[in-house]
């Protein structure tokens, strides 16, 4: 990934479409959130999605991972705040590791988890596909947030593939077009 990300800058285009989902991203942790001050970000790519997110609800306290340090070293250069490497993998592989982040109120999980878990792609979206062990990976994300985890994929094969993993780990469906779904933190 580092290869691609030094040789492609945005290599997801997410300054082409990414400021109206951020913006339905943060509209939904502004209501459905009491007072988010920390915000977190699983694969935190160049710190983009995040750094829209933060701004929109004010929060300036910010932590993420990614498995690319050239996209972290970009996160870092636009973004104040806490950005370490990381590889979900592992948490997928052993949900009993800490993420190496402090646990913010709010974790995001955006349109990263077709890189989580082997056949991850075809895994997510079939809920069935090692059923157990993604649900034993969105407990692990929720006991890295002090009060909410927002998982956000609207990929026509994931997003309700992963709905029906989160519905069923105690979460629900929050917003339908960009695929927005929010888990209580666990206790």
């Amino acid at each position: 990934m580092d290869r691609l990300f030094a040789a492609c800058p945005d290599f997801y285009h997410m300054k082409d479409y990414g400021d109206e989902r951020m913006a339905a991203i943060a509209a939904v942790i502004r209501s459905e959130v009491a007072d988010c001050r920390s915000l977190g970000d699983v694969s935190v790519y160049e710190g983009y999605a995040l750094g829209l997110v933060a701004r929109d609800l004010g929060c300036t306290d910010l932590v993420g991972c990614d498995l690319s340090t050239v996209a972290l070293e970009r996160a870092r250069s636009s973004l104040h705040g806490t950005f370490v490497p990381f590889d979900l993998n592992r948490l997928y592989d052993d949900p009993a590791v800490t993420l190496p982040i402090p646990r913010p109120d709010v974790l995001l999980v955006c349109e990263c988890l077709y890189y989580v878990g082997p056949v991850a792609n075809l895994a997510w979206s079939r809920p069935w596909i090692n059923r157990s062990r993604k649900l034993a990976f969105i407990g692990a994300l929720q006991r890295h947030a002090r009060k909410a985890v927002l998982i956000q994929h609207f990929g026509a094969r994931q997003k309700q593939a992963i709905g029906d993993l989160v519905t069923e780990a105690g979460g629900r469906q929050a917003e339908d077009r960009w695929g927005i779904w929010l888990l209580p933190a666990a206790s």
